[in-house]
């Protein structure tokens, strides 16, 4: 694996687990779901130590607009290891690897790759059972993701609740806090045509955002983009 470890463990895991593709400028093997939320793993590299990596997996909602990951949404796998893949330690490390995947990994996926389950798991009070994240209960980003998911799944009363604060409480002060309540100022009009029309402008960003990530579909015989 020394010539490029990042994309044949890549490729190991995605031919582990049926239905899942490979992108290599994220590191990533991944499914999309609904073609609206993107699930799976990731090598987060390690600035610690060249060659390591922690193995995160998480959950993007699409209907957000991003050109780059992130892992609010994530957890870093076997208490955040830091895993570095070398010609000593290959059979062991891949069995590490595909075994937190198994038994840590999938499970948590299963918790957050909807946007039912992202509206849910948003709504619930962090650091609890039904949230063991624990972002600032005022964390826009966490409620930008909460309203949209609201309209997917039809709570317009709920997303106007949480947009009703994206837009006329919450004051922004960086760059990406006013795209952030620009964008929540967009749905809101489109809101006011139709809870209908709302849901394809967020369908439409997150066809967008497949695009900017580079998550282009591929045919079964080839998984490595």
């Amino acid at each position: 694996m020394a010539t490029n470890p990042y994309r044949l463990l890549l490729a190991n895991i995605s031919e582990e687990n049926p239905g899942f593709k490979t992108n290599t400028r994220h590191h990533l093997t991944y499914q999309i779901h609904d073609d609206l939320v993107l699930s799976g793993f990731t090598l987060d590299l390690s600035g610690l130590e060249r060659g390591a990596f922690y193995l995160t997996a998480f959950a993007q909602p699409l209907y957000v607009p991003h050109n780059h990951l992130f892992l609010t949404y994530g957890k870093r796998l076997e208490e955040g290891k830091r895993w570095k893949i070398e010609s000593r330690n290959e059979p062991e490390a891949l069995n590490g690897i595909m075994g937190a995947i198994r038994s840590e990994g999938l499970p948590f996926l299963e918790k957050v790759n909807s946007t039912k389950k992202l509206a849910e798991l948003t709504e619930a009070r962090p650091g609890t059972r039904k949230n063991p994240f624990h972002w600032h209960r005022d964390d826009p980003n966490v409620i930008e993701t909460r309203a949209y998911s609201w309209v997917l799944v039809g709570n317009e009363l709920n997303a106007r609740r949480d947009l009703l604060y994206l837009t006329q409480q919450f004051v922004p002060s960086l760059a990406w806090e006013r795209e952030l309540q620009n964008r929540s100022a967009a749905v809101v009009h489109s809101l006011v045509v139709g809870l209908e029309t709302t849901k394809e402008l967020l369908q439409n960003w997150a066809r967008q955002t497949v695009v900017s990530l580079d998550l282009v579909e591929h045919d079964a015989n080839s998984q490595v983009c």
